[in-house]
């Protein structure tokens, strides 16, 4: 390595590897460390290969509630795939860089193909290790927050906001149907004149989960 890389930005750098690439895929670790190499090289990124990676809201294995955090912290020599990531850490901040000696043609953004991010749209990637897009015509600003995050979003069907919406929907469909089956049930439940105010209760309270969803999706950066 070059006597700028020190031997924590090589560990933060393989650790990064090991969060966001593909579990044992070489293609995809040379690719990620490629991304990391790119943006220390450039002017709008920070200058060293630890502040590139953690730098805020840019990696998300390293967000604090992302539960990739815990483990890229306890691998050790143990793991032979982490030893392997130190490797291709140290072997690509070495390289000069440029898109002869890099698979991404200087990419500085990626995401899996499971999401759709903003940024991405309307842009072509420019390489695909298998698991990820790769795109190097990205001018869009870093973010500065979870809420600017935007490479972070998870797929919109597996967000809290279309999972309180979904018990939301089931808990207004269910309490307009009770509702409507009330004067058959008087006859069968004691005290059934209350039921409205129950099935009012179980509808409000879907609606809560919803909204409650819905923030604490946006506190995470997710759409």
């Amino acid at each position: 390595m070059t006597s700028r890389h020190t031997l924590h930005d090589i560990d933060i750098m393989a650790r990064t590897i090991y969060g966001e690439a593909a579990a044992n895929s070489e293609k995809s670790a040379i690719a990620v460390a490629n991304v990391i190499m790119n943006r220390v090289r450039y002017q709008n990124w920070p200058s060293t290969i630890a502040e590139v990676c953690l730098q805020p809201w840019q990696f998300s294995c390293w967000n604090s509630n992302d539960p990739n955090r815990a483990r890229i912290l306890a691998a050790d020599g143990k793991d032979k795939w982490f030893t392997r990531c130190r490797q291709i850490a140290a072997q690509v901040a070495r390289e000069p860089g440029g898109s002869a000696t890099d698979p991404t043609k200087t990419a500085t953004h990626y995401h899996t193909f499971a999401v759709s991010p903003s940024w991405a749209k309307k842009k072509a990637a420019c390489y695909n290790d298998g698991y990820h897009y790769y795109y190097n015509n990205i001018d869009t600003p870093p973010p500065s927050c979870a809420k600017d995050a935007l490479e972070h979003e998870r797929p919109i069907s597996k967000t809290r906001t279309v999972r309180g919406g979904k018990m939301a929907v089931a808990g207004v469909a269910g309490s307009g149907v009770l509702m409507e089956l009330q004067s058959q049930l008087e006859p069968l439940i004691p005290y059934s004149e209350y039921l409205k105010y129950v099935f009012l209760g179980v509808a409000l309270i879907s609606i809560g989960v919803m909204i409650y969803a819905r923030i604490q999706d946006r506190r995470e950066g997710l759409r």
